[in-house]
């Protein structure tokens, strides 16, 4: 079955729109359905991302918090600044037709401050993340692009003018 969105935008014109998103901010960013399944994306996922999700709750996934934060965000009205389970920053835009809620755009992860130890040490407390794991986020967490707050606001203003 095709999803809603592709019934609104053409596929090909989406791919372009976030590409030339993507290539303007230098983030990932997604565009996710109703589920979080991802429908298209630009930008490549971190293996910080990669190395953490091995160690999710076999009851918790990224796809459940990013639909949860996009309904935050439908309550808000607006786009919404999150910190996912690796306390990564994203930033949200539920896709509405009509009140219907049909998916989102995701732009992240990102950091507003330099990544260190205590990044790691709060996953550590959280997770059950084996020691030579959490050395592997601590030396991938350093690849994860650092934006400062007000870049993040008018990034977050973009997504929403877009």
């Amino acid at each position: 079955m095709t999803p809603y969105l592709y019934t609104v935008v053409e596929k090909e014109h989406l791919t372009e729109m976030l590409g030339a998103f993507q290539a303007c901010v230098d983030l990932p960013i997604q565009v996710i359905d109703e589920n979080g399944k991802i429908l298209e994306s630009s930008g490549a996922e971190t293996c910080f991302c990669n190395t953490f999700k091995k160690h999710l709750p076999k009851d918790d996934s990224c796809e459940l918090l990013h639909i949860n934060a996009s309904k935050r965000a439908i309550t808000l009205g607006e786009t919404y600044i999150f910190s996912c389970h690796a306390n990564l920053n994203h930033i949200v835009f539920p896709l509405l037709n009509k009140n219907a809620f049909f998916g989102s755009i995701l732009v992240g992860p990102f950091l507003m401050d330099s990544p260190d130890s205590l990044l790691i040490l709060d996953i550590a407390k959280r997770y059950e993340i084996p020691t030579e794991s959490l050395l592997e986020l601590y030396e991938e967490s350093n690849s994860i692009k650092v934006i400062t707050p007000a870049h993040v606001t008018q990034i977050s203003k973009l997504l929403y003018y877009l």
